[in-house]
Parts: C-alpha cells; sequence; structure tokens
C-alpha cells in the first residue's frame, strides 16, 4: 500500500487549475484505469477538465470517504495543519476562498488525518515526510520552496507538470 501525503496547494488545484487530483494519482500511482486496458489514451471519454464549481459538483466528481481514497493500492494522508489552514483560508473571498473550501472538503472526504505537533502546514508535512515511523512514499504538492524542502531530503514529491498533468519527481 502507498502512502501519499497531500499538502494544502495539491489539495486546492481542483478549483485553481482544473487538475483533477486523485484522477491524476489514479493515473499515476493506480491500478491501469480501464480506457489504458483497452488500449485507448487517458480521459477519451471526453470528460471536462474544467475547473471544480462551488456547490457540490466536488462530491460528485472526487467522492469517497475518511477511509477509502478511491485509488487501489494508495492511502491518501493529509496532515491536521493543512486541514486547519485550508479552513482559515475558506474563510476569504473569491476563488482563493472558494478553492481553500473544496480542498478542505476533500481532505475530510478522501484522506486520512495525521495528527501532528507543528502547527505550520509546510513543517508538519515535511517532518511526517521524513519521520520513519510514518513511512510516507510520496507528498503531493505544487509549492516550489516545499518541493525544493523535500527535495533536498530524499523526498519523492508528485506536482504538476504543464497545465494539465501530474509527474513524480524523485530527489
Amino acid at each position: 500500500m502507498r502512502r501519499v501525503l497531500l499538502d494544502a496547494n495539491a489539495l486546492m488545484m481542483p478549483v485553481e487549475v482544473g487538475v483533477r487530483v486523485f484522477d491524476e494519482l489514479d493515473r499515476l500511482l493506480g491500478s491501469p484505469s480501464p480506457d489504458a486496458a483497452a488500449g485507448r489514451p487517458p480521459n477519451s471519454s471526453g470528460a471536462s477538465r474544467a475547473p471544480i464549481q462551488p456547490g457540490g459538483a466536488a462530491t460528485s466528481v472526487e467522492s469517497g470517504t475518511a477511509a477509502d481514497s478511491g485509488i487501489d493500492g494508495v492511502t491518501l494522508l493529509v496532515p491536521e495543519a493543512v486541514v486547519a489552514e485550508l479552513d482559515r483560508l475558506s474563510t476569504g473571498n473569491g476563488a482563493a476562498g472558494t478553492a481553500a473550501s473544496v480542498g478542505a472538503d476533500l481532505a475530510r472526504e478522501r484522506c486520512r488525518e495525521l495528527d501532528h505537533d507543528a502547527s505550520y502546514a509546510d513543517d508538519a508535512v515535511c517532518e511526517l515526510a521524513t519521520d520513519p515511523r510514518e513511512v510516507i512514499d510520496y507528498v503531493c504538492t505544487n509549492d516550489r520552496e516545499l518541493r525544493e524542502r523535500l527535495g533536498a531530503r530524499g523526498v519523492p514529491v508528485i506536482c504538476l507538470r504543464g497545465h494539465a498533468q501530474l509527474t513524480i519527481q524523485n530527489p
């Protein structure tokens, strides 16, 4: 079972840049999709890659429970500090507030929260990712500074490549 730790930036991607993070994680780490098994390119069904809109669309597209990531062989994790950061950001107006609100909902629905002493989200991510008791296989983030911190510590990072796909960066 591979374990992926997500930060706030990754959980906000569906609204901010229109990337369906869980679909992309499934493409990278999960079992082959029916399209791939049939020899069709990913997303050949013609499904939209438009950003998720508020008002319930996120739950229908990115559904699941805290115990089930919806991705075979993958456990999705999120530090409590990341959920707290998303909750704080969600009180704001505009696109960032909406993205944070959707991100917090996704974290609660699809990820298992990890308790940690660090109150700053990036510190919690770095410490959990390098804690030998946690055994984190990847961190999913598009935060450049956090990616550099993780890379310096030898942690593989899943991040945005181009405008529509996630990729794995090995340190």
